[in-house]
């Protein structure tokens, strides 16, 4: 059981904003908690997220997570009053999944005091550059922005095989299977599927170890679709369990799908968008 008293500088905050600041607690379990009455504010169990004042006493019922001191889950490569852009380690998950599992936002909120969201995601096996809202009144326009393509987005992946004759732009149909996390994806529209676009602007194939390195500019950003989108032309991104190759995964020996977020390229941005005119690249760290 969490048991907290509001500080001074706390006054004026809602318990959400204050309980997430101070533990490592995600959003869902928060509002489960209180959607059970699980929180009492000076004694009293509430349903409402209230705002409150000095020396309030706080007690919750919400399962705190571990943040490991030792281990590292991202790195700032750029930040002002507006955003955060992060470079995210491999196997944690941006968003609390059904699992309930400590996430990406929950180490950062943590870390920052604050109650910064996320304005696009990555696969949690996925390295790479992230953007956050600090300014949570923004995070709508921010996110207009990655939409409207203020910045070209692009990754860097290991596949399996002579992946060279590749290089261009690849469409293709993209089904998403909610039930089972997983896409399908198809020469020809189907029925509820979208069209996707993958742009495959370098390759360079390793001869010795029969993989390729591709550079890609993700132009339409829907569910896995790198992921999907390569094993269904024939060259699985190394380390990907839901759509390689496990034999050929063990004998590389990845923990983690070999794909990273490299780079946000501006793309037409003026000076009153939100989003830097910058180039930000980092480097795969693949583990």
């Amino acid at each position: 059981m969490i048991k907290y008293q509001v500080k001074k500088s706390e006054e004026n905050k809602t318990i959400e904003r204050i309980l997430i600041s101070n533990f490592s607690i995600d959003r869902n379990s928060f509002y489960k908690a209180l959607r059970k009455k699980d929180i009492k504010i000076n004694g009293k169990r509430t349903n409402q997220n209230l705002v409150l004042k000095q020396s309030d006493l706080i007690e919750a019922y919400i399962q705190i997570k571990d943040i490991s001191e030792d281990k590292i889950y991202y790195s700032v490569v750029f930040e002002d009053n507006n955003i955060l852009i992060i470079n995210k380690k491999q196997g944690i998950p941006v968003v609390n999944d059904s699992n309930n599992e400590l996430s990406l936002i929950d180490v950062i909120n943590k870390d920052y005091n604050s109650n910064f969201e996320l304005c696009h995601r990555l696969d949690r096996n996925t390295g790479g550059l992230l953007i956050i809202a600090k300014n949570k009144e923004l995070t709508d326009k921010i996110k207009n922005e990655i939409n409207n393509r203020f910045y070209n987005k692009i990754y860097k992946c290991v596949v399996w095989g002579n992946a060279e004759n590749l290089i261009g732009v690849n469409k293709a149909w993209h089904f998403k299977d909610s039930n089972q996390n997983k896409v399908y994806i198809y020469s020809d529209k189907k029925r509820y599927s979208k069209e996707i676009i993958t742009e495959i602007k370098k390759a360079k194939y390793n001869i010795k170890n029969n993989t390729t390195e591709l550079e890609i500019n993700l132009i339409t950003g829907r569910t896995h679709q790198i992921r999907a989108h390569m094993a269904f032309l024939g060259h699985f991104i190394i380390g990907d369990g839901k759509y390689g190759v496990n034999e050929v995964n063990r004998q590389i020996g990845c923990k983690y799908q070999m794909l990273w977020a490299c780079s946000l390229i501006p793309n037409n941005i003026s000076n009153n968008s939100i989003l830097p005119n910058k180039l930000f690249t980092v480097k795969p760290e693949y583990e």
